[in-house]
């Protein structure tokens, strides 16, 4: 089966470009491919109302993601009536205006693991990223203990496991991805932290500031205090209200992250188990730390509030299962 509809037009357009940049197209040809097929044509043919389905089709979170795509399509209309590949003579989007680009926003309430994987990607300091993965993998703890708490000495790269330990003292320990491991690595090597993501202004005095030394991975910034001790849950908070303004994610905060990574596993054990019943929503509830209850008796995690939003229905229309 062909990765892109009308592959080698595609091959040969995204030939032009570094990785990087055929990445970013793939992935809109890989949306584009079903209304490809079912228009029966290839998208350098596509009318304005097309091509606008197939932006309501990628969801674009922002208004820079939606311009971004929009641009990309654009570009390859373009490429392919200069090649002599497209039945236009005009593209449809020389004369779109912002507003038509943002008619195609939708706001994300959740994360799917690629749209984590792409902020993750656009994080300058992995200082900010690895809380990003490691909240989407279930670490948190009680006024975000178990990250603020975490150090090289809980790691276990080999195995892959971290030791835990929460605002009481409590201590878990928690299977993580390769993904989370490296970027552990690197935020503790980090020293210095960019303010807003890299993006300040040309008037702003030091456009970074250093980082405390000491045994945690996620760290503050130096004050004219120095600092030995874990951070508070204020810097989880303020660097993700940042994170949320650079963006444009008005709705990114602990809670939302933690969601997108129970949706996640959710998808994982619907695929793996197929379905989504009193177990998985244990082996689900462990993971995210869920707080426990007594049932007639017997201690078990209260996982009833969770299917208010984590149900097979709502997994499946994220993930397109």
């Amino acid at each position: 089966m062909s990765e892109f509809y009308n592959e080698s037009v595609k091959s040969k357009f995204l030939m032009r470009y570094g990785v990087g940049s055929q990445k970013i197209f793939a992935r809109i040809f890989r949306f584009s491919q079903s209304l490809e097929e079912e228009y029966g044509t290839d998208m350098s043919n596509f009318t304005l109302d097309q091509i606008g389905a197939v932006l309501k089709k990628l969801k674009p979170a922002s208004e820079a993601s939606s311009r971004n795509s929009t641009s990309c399509i654009f570009t390859y209309i373009n490429w392919a009536i200069e090649e002599g590949l497209s039945s236009l003579s005009v593209n449809p989007l020389s004369d779109k205006t912002l507003d038509w680009c943002r008619s195609f926003i939708v706001p994300i309430t959740e994360l799917s693991e690629d749209k984590l994987y792409y902020l993750i990607k656009d994080c300058v300091n992995a200082q900010d990223a690895v809380i990003l993965r490691l909240i989407f993998e279930g670490v948190k703890g009680d006024g975000c203990a178990e990250l603020l708490q975490l150090t090289m000495r809980d790691v276990d790269f080999e195995r892959g496991v971290l030791t835990l330990t929460n605002q009481d003292q409590s201590i878990r320990y928690l299977e993580v991805s390769h993904q989370a491991l490296y970027l552990i690595k690197l935020a503790a090597r980090e020293t210095l932290y960019q303010k807003k993501n890299g993006s300040f202004s040309g008037t702003t005095k030091n456009p970074h500031t250093r980082l405390v030394e000491n045994e945690y991975v996620i760290r503050s910034s130096i004050t004219r205090n120095e600092n030995v001790h874990a951070a508070d849950k204020f810097l989880i908070y303020r660097r993700l209200s940042m994170l949320s303004e650079v963006f444009q994610l008005p709705k990114l905060n602990v809670n939302m992250i933690e969601r997108s990574g129970m949706m996640k596993m959710a998808k994982d054990l619907l695929e793996a188990e197929g379905k989504l019943e009193r177990e998985q929503y244990f082996k689900i509830a462990e993971r995210f730390n869920i707080a426990k209850r007594i049932n007639n008796g017997i201690e078990e995690y209260n996982y009833y509030p969770l299917r208010s939003f984590l149900n097979e229905k709502a997994v499946r229309e994220m993930y397109n299962l």
